[in-house]
């Protein structure tokens, strides 16, 4: 329904991981079912041990399309350990809204030191929502 005052309906999961100099390039793909499309403006990885720095971008995902998003992580611990209760952190812009998808991921470190990742759950909230209770 085009004007839902829900939190749009995007699909996103992690496709590919390569080595950065030092850190990890994470891609993300993002998909939306949405028919006015969606923003991403802002992506973050904020755990100690699977860290970004923010990462303010402005990418359209019309419906029915996919992009990219690439985020360079730095990944803590050693081959074989896990990382849990990581997170990558979305902003998404929607119909005048403005959403935060937190994408909850485990990540084990393979025995080359690259992260692999699977994606646990998506939390969604509205961007300044705790102001209005």
């Amino acid at each position: 329904m085009i004007g839902s005052l829900g939190p749009p309906r995007v699909h996103i999961r992690a496709i590919a991981v390569e080595p950065d100099g030092q850190l990890w390039r994470v891609d993300w793909a993002i998909a939306t079912d949405e028919p006015l499309g969606v923003r991403v403006t802002l992506i973050n990885a904020p755990h100690s041990q699977f860290r970004s720095e923010p990462m303010r971008i402005d990418r359209l995902v019309r419906e029915g399309a996919e992009a990219i998003v690439s985020l360079r992580v730095q990944a803590g611990g050693t081959p074989g350990s896990d990382i849990e209760n990581a997170f990558v952190i979305l902003t998404i812009d929607h119909a005048a809204r403005q959403w935060r998808f937190l994408v909850r991921v485990r990540v084990t470190i393979a025995s080359t030191g690259a992260p692999l990742l699977r994606v646990e759950t998506i939390t969604i909230q509205r961007v300044g929502f705790s102001a209005e209770v």
